[in-house]
């Protein structure tokens, strides 16, 4: 056999050696592997993009927490603004309502006449009768020649502040109420301090009628004393006080009576027909409830409750006189009064009546009393 005869049976002999080698087992072993490795590929894209999705998510779940984080900042940085604000208010105002000479807070303010500075009661002006002498303005100097009269919003804004004190830490305790004074300018200034000595006698017992008497009660409101308080009979009752039952308004007014004020309606209608003005029911932050009656704050956030009418004289159109006696008649008389001290340092008082006084009423007697004048709406805050 020639050399290359040789040559082509070995290639021969190769190839059937590797033919042999992949058989059909091996085959399909390969395949099996190549399926496998393609279904790991596939879990693992599908874990990709999978993780991709969760890593989009918490991007934008860590984008809108950066966003929440600079709002909140930012809304922390305007409340802390206006806190400041408020608080440098406070502190303005507490200047101003702070005594120019004792540094004290104006809890029983006065004006003084005819300069206009305010100022409390002082030991100066009690230390002695001086009605003789010349009395000055301890602020600019200025000569006083009538009495000092109290000033109730300048009051209720000083009560407003040390309450706000109350409630800060390191706050002082509240202080005593002053004991009360028939007149606190008794010796000091005459009744008739400021008025014309040249009027005739009528004019003097007239005078005399209309004179205004100040007192102060228990929690430092000044007041007059006699105008309001008239039913001597209540002296000498013995019997029993008892919450009054809801009444009628004792007068007769409709929308139309105010129609040149629109905002005139509803509860404000209704406190108008029960004796209110405008100008005491804003004062005095009025509200009326058909089971509880007339409602008013005074001195801060200490609530009276009136009863379901009140009677106000001609000149007291603001209802501060009213009030003023009001709030001296609970600390004066308090068996016509229930009263409750609360936790926070505020008070609630109830207007009593003697018992033969308090009359019951069926609500429909409202439709009596008013004729048909008022209408179903109107008719349901009486």
């Amino acid at each position: 056999m020639t050399s290359r005869a040789f040559s082509e049976v070995s290639e021969d002999e190769g190839k059937d050696e590797d033919v042999m080698m992949c058989g059909p087992d091996d085959t399909t072993r390969l395949k099996k592997e190549v399926e496998d490795l393609k279904r790991q590929i596939h879990h693992t894209e599908k874990r990709t993009r999978k993780q991709d999705k969760e890593l989009d998510k918490l991007r934008k779940e860590l984008s809108n927490a950066h966003k929440m984080t600079s709002e909140q900042l930012s809304e922390i940085a305007t409340l802390q603004s206006h806190s400041k604000k408020a608080e440098d208010l406070i502190t303005t105002i507490e200047g101003h309502m702070n005594c120019h000479i004792c540094m004290d807070i104006l809890a029983r303010p006065y004006g003084l006449s005819p300069c206009g500075h305010v100022d409390p009661i002082h030991s100066w002006a009690n230390s002695q009768p001086i009605v003789q002498r010349k009395k000055i303005c301890p602020v600019c100097r200025t000569h006083i020649r009538t009495r000092p009269i109290p000033l109730f919003v300048v009051k209720s804004v000083a009560a407003a502040l040390e309450k706000h004190k109350a409630g800060t830490p390191g706050a002082l305790p509240p202080r005593d109420s002053p004991p009360p004074e028939v007149d606190p300018w008794k010796g000091i200034f005459t009744k008739n301090a400021g008025m014309d000595n040249n009027d005739g006698d009528e004019d003097d017992g007239d005078d005399e009628d209309e004179e205004d008497q100040w007192s102060s009660d228990g929690e430092g409101y000044g007041g007059y004393g006699s105008e309001y308080d008239d039913d001597s009979d209540d002296e000498e009752y013995q019997g029993s006080w008892v919450h009054p039952h809801w009444e009628p308004p004792n007068g007769q007014l409709s929308p139309r009576d105010y129609a040149y004020l629109d905002d005139v309606e509803g509860e404000e209608l209704s406190m108008l027909r029960r004796g209110c003005t405008l100008q005491m029911i804003h004062l005095f932050q009025l509200r009326y409830d058909h089971g509880e009656g007339l409602q008013a704050l005074v001195d801060g956030d200490n609530t009276v409750h009136l009863g379901w009418n009140v009677s106000l004289l001609d000149h007291d159109a603001s209802g501060e006189e009213f009030m003023d006696w009001i709030t001296r008649d609970i600390h004066e008389r308090p068996e016509r009064w229930e009263r409750v001290d609360h936790d926070d340092g505020t008070w609630s008082a109830w207007k009593l009546v003697r018992v033969e006084r308090d009359q019951e009423y069926d609500d429909s007697d409202s439709d009596a009393w008013f004729d048909g004048l008022l209408s179903g709406d109107e008719l349901d805050f009486l």
